[in-house]
């Protein structure tokens, strides 16, 4: 049965945290679309023939696009009540002296821009039901930097703002806007760091462990259910304790 009827967007939902995030929540009971431009078919044809899940492929920095699947998912559907913005990219390692522009124009808009055009597509949807979640994936690398990835950062970064205007200009409509911090994940990007970085933070992450996806995406489950309807404008770390070292990842240079 269909958690109360309600639908969920997860973008950038192709692959690693997000893939882990449309896969529990489906199993919740909640109508799941999967928004991404690069999607494993075959593990989402699985999915939607044993979950239910559905996808589109959408480019968050196009407008358009993200505006029309809005309406299309909203018109399949009947509602857009989740949205959970996951899209991310990390493209341009360097000194900032020596940074890409165009590298760093993309970065911001898949990460920062991407996240606005599909915050501002769904609240016309969930005004009218006086009901909504919405659930920005940000970084441990908005608050304490990293090495060489400024784009990064100041794109993770913008989510934190954004995040809390959302809460300040919508929470009288019942919509609650949250941002995730994941620290070191265990993910595909990350299993292709460098040694040096993952020993360092390991060194300074209290738990001694990099996290797992699925606890990223148990962490949106709970935001996005009833129970965290007071919850708002928050910035809730997933790290192991590591923002509570003085030590910020960026310290170690590569």
């Amino acid at each position: 049965m269909l958690k109360k009827g309600k639908t969920a967007i997860v973008t950038g939902a192709g692959r690693g945290i997000g893939f882990e995030i449309i896969k529990k929540l489906s199993m919740e009971g909640y109508s799941c679309i999967g928004l991404d431009i690069h999607v494993d078919e075959d593990s989402y044809q699985s999915l939607k023939d044993q979950e239910g899940i559905d996808y589109e492929i959408v480019d968050v920095t196009e407008p358009v696009q993200v505006k029309e699947a809005f309406k299309k998912i909203h018109s399949t559907y009947g509602g857009i009540d989740i949205l959970v913005n996951n899209a991310a990219i990390t493209n341009n390692i360097s000194q900032i002296m020596k940074m890409d522009i165009e590298k760093w124009n993309k970065e911001i808009d898949v990460n920062l821009n991407g996240a606005f055009h599909c915050i501002k597509y769904a609240l016309p949807h969930m005004i009218p039901n006086k009901w909504g979640r919405i659930v920005n994936i940000s970084s441990m690398a908005a608050t304490g930097g990293i090495d060489r990835q400024s784009s990064y950062a100041a794109s993770k970064a913008g989510l934190l703002g954004l995040t809390k205007n959302v809460t300040l200009e919508y929470a009288e409509h019942g919509i609650t806007c949250n941002a995730i911090l994941p620290g070191l994940i265990q993910t595909e990007a990350v299993g292709k760091m460098p040694d040096i970085i993952k020993n360092e933070a390991l060194r300074v992450i209290p738990s001694n462990r990099l996290g797992n996806m699925d606890e990223v995406a148990e962490l949106v489950s709970f935001l996005v259910s009833e129970h965290a309807s007071y919850i708002n404008g928050v910035e809730i770390p997933i790290d192991g304790g590591g923002h509570c070292n003085p030590i910020s990842l960026a310290r170690t240079k590569i």
